[in-house]
């Protein structure tokens, strides 16, 4: 299994914003774990589309997370996301 971290850097930004970025980069990789973790158990096949997933990022964003994920998903197998 491989683990991809992902880290974000911003200089000097508000409380807010970094509470609204962190919750976003979450739900990003959640919704590429959910992926990951669909594929790996069989529960639906490569077809996956934004009505499988539920959360609050748009829809453009869930479907690079899915297109990131099916890479990764492709290249490496079982993927594990985590954040720093």
């Amino acid at each position: 299994m491989v683990t991809v971290t992902v880290t974000a850097k911003f200089h000097n930004p508000s409380l807010s914003r970094r509470k609204e970025w962190q919750h976003a980069s979450r739900l990003y990789r959640d919704t590429k774990q959910f992926c990951i973790d669909g594929w790996e158990n069989g529960d639906f096949d490569k077809s996956v589309t934004t009505a499988s997933i539920d959360n609050d990022l748009y829809s453009a964003i869930q479907n690079q997370a899915i297109r990131e994920a099916n890479s990764d998903h492709n290249t490496d197998g079982a993927v594990r996301y985590r954040e720093s």
